[in-house]
Formats: structure tokens, sequence, C-alpha cells
């Protein structure tokens, strides 16, 4: 198993590099940042920095949320880590995820048509420290009766 980055900055190559690393493990191509999905992630994100709710945004495009505070639990790269754990869940004779456990996560990550992505995080106010975190995806995975890659 390839190792993802570690703790850093929450700079868009965090997010990048995470994600890229979990495409190139199963043969799928890059996925790029964009500033326009970066905006509706800092848009999205500032409106849960009120309760830091697990709520999605309901927009158009691809989108996985994650929440988490403390050393270890609070930033992005945190969040891409946490998504990408989900891994051995994932099925792929079967398309599906297996013990129970969500993988929706780690299947919008390697998703081989989505090339792009924007996120942010926020730190949710009145919650000692806990923050929020979002990334979007466009196009958006999780086709329902396809596979990831």
């Amino acid at each position: 198993m390839t190792t993802l980055p570690s703790h850093a900055q929450n700079s868009p190559k965090d997010y990048v590099d995470g994600h890229n690393t979990a495409r190139s493990e199963v043969g799928v191509g890059p996925i790029e940042w964009n500033s326009t999905l970066e905006s509706y992630a800092v848009n999205y994100a500032n409106q849960r920095a009120g309760d830091c709710q697990l709520i999605h945004s309901q927009g158009t495009y691809g989108e996985n949320i994650y929440t988490g505070y403390g050393q270890g639990y609070s930033d992005g790269v945190d969040a891409v880590r946490y998504w990408y754990n989900e891994k051995p869940f994932y099925n792929y004779v079967w398309n599906q995820c297996s013990g129970g456990v969500d993988c929706l996560h780690y299947t919008q990550m390697v998703w081989r048509n989505s090339a792009r992505i924007g996120c942010a995080r926020v730190e949710c106010s009145g919650f000692g420290g806990r923050y929020f975190v979002t990334c979007n995806y466009d196009p958006p995975g999780n086709i329902l009766g396809e596979r990831p890659y």
C-alpha cells in the first residue's frame, strides 16, 4: 500500500497529491486543482462553519465532506487519508462497499472521469477546534451501476 502525504499545510497540493496517490494505485489518471471548484468549496465550508454538521451541499458537483479536531484529525490531509482508508471496504468484483462500511468517499476520490477538484477547510465556531473539510469533484463520480475505475 502506498503511503499518503503526512501532516502538512492545507495547500491545493496537499489535497491533489493525496488524491493522485490513490488514483495512481488503481491506474486512474491524475486530478487537477480547479479554482471554480475551490470557490464553491470555500463558500460551502463557510456555510458549515457555524454548525460543523456533515451535511452535503446538494450541488451539481461530486462531494466528500469530513469533520475532525485535534492533531491527526483536523486538516485536509487528514480528511483525504480518512476517505482513502475506506479502500479495503470497496469490492471491485461486486462494485459495492462490503462489511457494512461506507466506501463512497474512496470511490469518489478514484472516479476515473473526475478530472478537477477544489477543496476548503474551515474552523467551526464554538466547537473547540473542530474543522469542516469539503472537496468537490467535476465531473461527479459515484454514478449508480458504474465502476469507479
